[in-house]
């Protein structure tokens, strides 16, 4: 999880990128849930589940994430149970998510897209335009990996919570896939990533 930086206090955060990325993202959720968030590995294409009250499971993940060096990915909503090892969180599974996020790609061989930023600083020329500061910001290798995090986690308490958080993310993504010529899926709920 390279490049993770969070938004918020002006002293330096303690402990690796990962540790702090997690911390930032966590942050919001509130005590006493018994639900899971968790980590997917490209190399061997696994889900890793961490449940929000474990005492270690920040450190758990974040050095899961340091071991593996590079595309480590987080899943964007809480989960009620834990993720089996080959799936990922399915839109009907979500409990909540962090914030809202989006993938801006950057203009690279390995995107087919060609209508791209050409740089990081042009995606964060068009991420800057609305005038809302992203909470956390990750370089994601080609391209940047942002999130704007709620001040607590939006647990749903109903479907019809869960169904408008998906639509809300939803639009988030097509507005900002408009803007840079990228956009995340947001139909499952899967993940956010750094692959860097």
């Amino acid at each position: 999880m390279s490049g993770a930086g969070a938004g918020g206090p002006t002293s330096e955060p303690s402990g690796t990128e990962s540790e702090v990325f997690l911390a930032a993202l966590l942050a919001g959720v509130p005590g006493g849930l018994d639900d899971y968030f968790y980590l997917w590995t490209l190399a061997d294409k696994i889900s890793h589940s961490y449940p929000l009250r474990g005492a270690t499971a920040l450190a758990d993940a974040a050095e899961l994430a340091a071991a593996a060096q590079r595309d480590v990915y987080v899943g964007v909503a809480v989960s009620a149970n834990p993720v089996p090892p080959h799936q990922r969180v399915k839109a009907d599974e979500a409990k909540g998510i962090f914030g809202l996020w989006s993938d801006i790609d950057t203009l690279h061989p390995v995107h087919k897209k060609v209508n791209l930023p050409a740089t990081d600083e042009e995606a964060m020329e068009l991420l800057m335009a609305p005038g809302l500061e992203p909470t956390i910001l990750v370089k994601s290798g080609h391209g940047l990996q942002v999130w704007w995090l709620f001040e607590h986690a939006w647990i749903f308490g109903d479907d019809s919570a869960r169904v408008a958080a998906g639509g809300l993310a939803k639009a988030w993504n097509d507005a900002g896939g408009i803007a840079s010529g990228s956009s995340a899926n947001c139909s499952d709920w899967r993940r956010s990533g750094n692959d860097s």
